[in-house]
């Protein structure tokens, strides 16, 4: 995975003060705030407050469901022209790809977590002689975001094409 600059660590004191407004009409605050802060990983509090604080609408990862992410987020090398030309490269700069799991020890019985840490991609990329091939990855949940239904379904079009 290529480095991300765009990251920060913040100390328990400062997510209290950034949640903390968001419940002082509720009589039990503290306790709130307490159980968001001892129970949720430091990675689901990063991305609360992302979202809390994010001007775009947050589509949630659902299995099996579309997502895109930028090329430098992920390991695999591709060509942006070559992604382009098989109409794979969604916005003019976006890799797409499948969530086929999360990457926890569940089992198949088990629920999927959408706000697991990281999750398996199965991306939409290309091989050495331009053809539309698909690779298995996992990637930081931070680094994805999921698509809406409506566009999913045209994209579901597209790749019934490619196949």
């Amino acid at each position: 995975m290529a480095y991300n600059n765009d990251s920060y660590n913040l100390n328990r004191d400062t997510i209290i003060k950034l949640i903390s407004p968001l419940f002082n009409e509720n009589i039990n605050r503290e306790n709130i705030i307490s159980l968001i802060t001892h129970c949720l990983s430091s990675y689901n509090i990063e991305l609360l407050i992302n979202i809390m604080h994010s001007n775009v609408v947050y589509n949630q990862i659902r299995l099996k469901g579309f997502v895109k992410i930028l090329p430098k987020d992920i390991d695999t090398p591709v060509e942006i022209d070559v992604l382009n030309d098989l109409g794979l490269l969604f916005e003019n700069k976006y890799v797409l790809g499948i969530i086929t799991g999360d990457d926890g020890y569940t089992t198949e019985d088990e629920k999927f977590d959408p706000y697991y840490l990281k999750m398996k991609v199965e991306l939409l990329l290309h091989d050495d002689k331009r053809k539309f091939k698909k690779v298995n990855d996992c990637i930081m949940t931070k680094y994805l975001q999921a698509l809406d239904l409506k566009t999913e379904i045209k994209l579901i079009k597209h790749l019934e094409t490619m196949e």
